[in-house]
């Protein structure tokens, strides 16, 4: 799955659109979240809110971004739940920045 999401930061004024993963209980995908700098290069750091932080993985939580950086994410959909909602927070100099992140499951053999 090529699908990436993108992030603004440093007066980046375009909307953050949410994320929405379907998975099957126990499935796993990785999808990439683009950050793109609109000012001076800056340190991020990247988080996932509560209930999301142990359905989500990252390589490193702290990231340098110069012009753009693509960050892998790996979702991991819990066996005991219909859905988690929460956000990725891309932490900069100038703020906070959150993307609203669902993932929902999807019984097997449905459709």
């Amino acid at each position: 799955m090529d699908t990436d999401y993108a992030i603004h930061i440093n007066n980046g004024s375009e909307d953050v659109k949410p994320i929405v993963l379907r998975l099957l209980p126990g499935e796993e995908t990785i999808f990439e979240l683009r950050v793109v700098n609109h000012g001076d290069p800056s340190s991020i750091s990247v988080d996932a809110s509560p209930p999301l932080i142990k359905a989500m993985r990252l390589k490193r939580a702290n990231h340098y971004v110069e012009m753009e950086e693509r960050i892998p994410v790996l979702a991991r959909m819990p066996n005991n739940v219909d859905r988690l909602d929460g956000e990725i927070l891309v932490t900069s100099e100038s703020g906070t920045s959150k993307v609203p992140i669902s993932l929902v499951s999807e019984a097997e053999g449905s459709g």
